[in-house]
């Protein structure tokens, strides 16, 4: 599904983790993916909606320590060609806000 020279941007917005700079190339791609899985504690992200995001496609999901990210995917071709990953809580309060309408028992 990745293209060959896929790449992927991160944002944390220096308050939660991110990756600095864009990972580049499907090999470096699958090897950050597969170094992440073995981590101690590694949990798989849990998805809690598919949505768009920015115009491209993409879900919101709760990662490691229950940091809320966005993932958007540029397709092309029938290939993944880029892979954003928003984690800048600054930036995701009014994904955070949609999120918490949604969820039942939530004060509005």
């Amino acid at each position: 599904m990745l293209a060959q020279d896929v790449v992927l941007h991160s944002d944390g917005g220096g308050r939660v983790i991110a990756f600095r700079n864009p990972i580049t190339g499907l090999a470096r791609v699958l090897r950050l993916y597969a170094g992440l899985r073995r981590k101690p504690g590694a949990e798989p992200a849990r998805l809690l909606r598919p949505m768009l995001i920015d115009g491209l496609p993409g879900f919101a999901s709760l990662d490691r320590g229950e940091v809320l990210q966005t993932t958007a995917l540029a397709v092309e071709d029938g290939r993944i060609r880029a892979i954003y990953i928003m984690r800048n809580p600054d930036k995701l309060r009014h994904v955070a806000r949609i999120l918490a309408q949604e969820t039942p028992g939530s004060p509005h």
